[in-house]
């Protein structure tokens, strides 16, 4: 268990999904909250997660109309898992069919995320145990070369994706991370449990903006 601090920067990342956030952005956000304590778990809330839940209900539609249509065709028998749907929605935020990213191998997309030099400034001046987004990658997904990633993994800090930061405040909770106990994985699904203390309020401002 360990500090909770969330730089919002959801303003920012509806002007442009290709956001990346600033140093100028975390002194900023500490200016106004306090200087980042180490051994924080600091998290950007982008405003991305807002897409997750409509991506997943746009995903359940087209299932259901390809599984209806499997089954018109079939004379009423359901192909069940065989049916295959577009997988990309609006929180892949994807290009032209054409702007292939050349890491991914699939269609660039367009989400935000950090900057090298700020995700060196909480991982090396501020000594962050991590770093959480609620995006698909503390890279922007435009970019190329995973330079966050070498930066935050080069530190030997972690990173947690997909997060759900909705509502929590810029300071005063705690959280914990559980990852699944793989051994030898590089990488593993988490459940990431916040923890506000007595007297410590969720930001009602910002679930407003949900």
């Amino acid at each position: 268990c360990v500090p909770l601090v969330v730089i919002d920067i959801d303003s920012e990342c509806s002007a442009d999904p290709d956001h990346e956030l600033l140093v100028e952005e975390v002194q900023r956000d500490e200016a106004q909250h306090g200087v980042i304590p180490p051994g924080s778990l600091v998290c950007v809330r982008t405003g991305w997660s807002r897409r997750y839940a409509a991506g997943r209900m746009e995903l359940q539609r087209r299932r259901a109309a390809a599984e209806q249509l499997s089954s018109s065709s079939s004379g009423g028998k359901s192909q069940g898992s065989d049916v295959t749907v577009d997988p990309w929605t609006e929180y892949h935020n994807a290009g032209e069919v054409d702007d292939i990213h050349p890491l991914y191998k699939l269609p660039r997309m367009h989400f935000p995320g950090l900057s090298p030099a700020s995700a060196a400034f909480i991982v090396n001046d501020r000594n962050a145990a991590g770093v959480g987004i609620d995006t698909l990658s503390p890279d922007p997904g435009a970019t190329e070369g995973f330079a966050v990633h070498h930066v935050i993994l080069g530190a030997d800090k972690y990173i947690v994706e997909n997060l759900n930061l909705r509502g929590l405040p810029a300071r005063g909770a705690f959280v914990t991370v559980s990852p699944t106990a793989w051994t030898n994985a590089p990488e593993a699904p988490a459940r990431v449990f916040a923890m506000l203390p007595p007297g410590v309020e969720m930001d009602a401002a910002q679930g407003e903006k949900e």
